[in-house]
């Protein structure tokens, strides 16, 4: 049951948990759009429902950044203030990330974002999104262990 004074619309508890006090939103709202996405997924990850089905949806996102064309990403190009402010939130969240899987993650996400280089760009999507396939994959061998503990006791 959720406590009386919870604001399920405008700060639900999976936004507002973080150790950081940072909200999803708060960065995410900086980036493109897939990148935005990919962050808030990879970000909530263990504070909802399905772990997994979060990140899924964050590789989705990460692959459809991965694939913007040229002429959407030199039109996307961070101002010198909004990489300050990026760098600066995403070393936070980092920072006070108990995950070092999602740390990691999280990181390559707000170093993608404020590449001018589409190469650097594209290598920084790919490191995440390998890192990401491996705690999906993880996270899913941990089930099937789980599940065939049960079945065995």
């Amino acid at each position: 049951m959720t406590e009386q004074n919870t604001d399920l619309v405008n700060h639900p508890p999976h936004y507002t948990s973080h150790p950081s006090k940072i909200e999803a939103i708060e960065i995410s709202e900086l980036l493109p759009f897939c990148l935005g996405n990919a962050w808030k997924y990879v970000f909530r990850a263990g504070h909802k429902w399905d772990d997994v089905e979060d990140l899924r949806k964050a590789g989705w996102y990460l692959q459809r950044a991965y694939g913007m064309p040229d002429w959407l990403f030199n039109c996307q190009a961070p101002s010198p203030s909004l990489t300050v402010a990026i760098s600066r939130d995403v070393d936070r969240v980092c920072f006070h990330e108990p995950d070092s899987n999602k740390r990691r993650i999280l990181r390559m996400i707000g170093h993608a974002a404020i590449q001018n280089d589409k190469v650097v760009f594209q290598e920084r999507l790919q490191q995440a999104d390998t890192v990401l396939q491996e705690m999906i994959n993880g996270l899913e061998q941990s089930s099937k262990d789980g599940a065939e503990e049960v079945r065995t006791t």
